[in-house]
């Protein structure tokens, strides 16, 4: 009966042993994973709200249109560091026209511009500071410059850096090139035109 008994414990033992010893080449496999592999972070949605600039303008004749407007975004962060990115961008107050080398300054100039573009959103994080970039599609509109609406679609770019405040909020301020190319939809052809946004705005991640 002893010599069952000490058979029995010896091999529980035997297995502990074993089972011991896969469990720490396990856990030592993981940990050395993690080195490796970065912590993904939480996904979460996040809405935002700005103040921003926006300008049009004519590098030949030195015309621009420019007005203050509001941004407004919506995106889903995937991890830490890629999320997907909606904005729309409309002034709220007048645009102002330069004429630049060609025509007379007004501060009222009979139009509205807008802005709507698909991002995707590579960020960096840095302790509480994230570097990020915007790359996408988008839709520049002015209503009415010189008799008509004119629209230009394509590809948009950006880049900013955020201040993380907490787990919730982010101050953030970016830029983003909406359009460069000759031309605007028709306006001065010949001209190589750009619209650039700037902005400064608070991110809420629920």
């Amino acid at each position: 009966m002893k010599k069952i008994f000490l058979i029995i414990v010896s091999v529980l033992l035997s297995s502990g042993l074993s089972y011991a010893q896969e469990d720490s080449v396990v856990s030592s496999a993981k940990s050395q994973l993690t080195e490796f592999i970065p912590d993904t972070g939480e996904h979460a949605f996040y809405v935002g709200l700005g103040g921003s600039y926006i300008g049009l303008y004519n590098d030949i004749t030195l015309e621009d249109f420019t007005a203050t407007s509001k941004t407004i975004q919506l995106g889903y962060q995937y991890g830490d560091y890629i999320a997907l990115e909606g904005r729309y961008s409309s002034n709220f107050g007048d645009v102002a026209y330069n004429g630049g080398s060609v025509g007379t300054d007004t501060d009222n100039y009979g139009t509205d511009v807008s802005n709507m573009a698909l991002y995707l959103k590579p960020s960096f994080p840095l302790g509480n500071v994230m570097l990020y970039g915007l790359v996408g599609y988008g839709s520049v509109e002015f209503s009415d410059i010189l008799g008509g609406a004119r629209v230009e679609s394509g590809f948009q770019w950006g880049l900013g850096v955020g201040y993380i405040i907490g787990d919730t909020y982010t101050i953030f301020v970016d830029y983003s090139s909406l359009y460069s190319g000759t031309g605007f939809n028709g306006l001065a052809v010949g001209s190589d035109q750009s619209v650039s946004l700037y902005t400064v705005g608070i991110s809420y991640r629920f």
